[in-house]
């Protein structure tokens, strides 16, 4: 028996399925075969049958979380591109995802507005008074990226997906003066 997800009702279990994913693997694919239970929930009308939760694949996912972290940390960490991540997790990984999938991953990793609050307030204590501020592309998308140098923080970032203009600019720098940051020194690469 398992307990219904949504009721918490001990539910017996009515049969079995399986599921198929992909997980790493450094030299071929790796496809797993998962055997779980489905239940049948005598209380849910709508919801009555579930599958056994699995930690490390979410519902209606086929690359497991280890494939999603690798991924994110490649972006996060290790500053990569998003479409050059990509290709690494196909290189070295062997797990050919396509770029659209890559940015769907990072939005749904993004942290929570409690996180974003904290880490703003954080760098707006913090801040040395000196800006760092670039544009970066990958491909059709344009990333503004504010730094502080002295100490090493990303104070602020935004992605613009019809790219980069005057107007997107201007209020990239209202959003850091709301936080609490105004610069004393700007530096740039002397990009209109």
């Amino acid at each position: 028996t398992h307990f219904g997800p949504r009721c918490g009702t001990e539910s017996p279990r009515h049969g079995v399925a399986v599921r198929h994913a992909m997980d790493i693997g450094l030299d071929r694919p790796i496809l797993l075969r998962i055997t779980v239970g489905v239940y049948r929930c005598p209380r849910c009308r709508k919801h009555r049958f579930f599958r056994t939760p699995l930690a490390f694949l979410g519902p209606r996912h086929f690359y497991v979380q280890r494939c999603r972290e690798k991924l994110i940390a490649s972006i996060r960490e290790d500053q990569m591109p998003i479409g050059r991540a990509a290709k690494r997790m196909d290189r070295d990984f062997n797990i050919g995802i396509a770029i659209s999938t890559a940015w769907e991953w990072l939005r749904e990793s993004q942290p929570d507005m409690q996180e974003i609050a904290d880490y703003e307030h954080l760098v707006a204590a913090a801040f040395s008074g000196v800006i760092c501020v670039d544009e970066v592309y990958d491909k059709s998308y344009g990333i503004l990226c504010a730094t502080d140098p002295l100490n090493g923080r990303t104070l602020a970032y935004e992605l613009c997906d019809k790219g980069i203009n005057q107007e997107r600019v201007i209020a990239f720098f209202q959003r850091l003066k709301a936080m609490g940051i105004e610069a004393e020194v700007v530096v740039s690469d002397g990009s209109s």
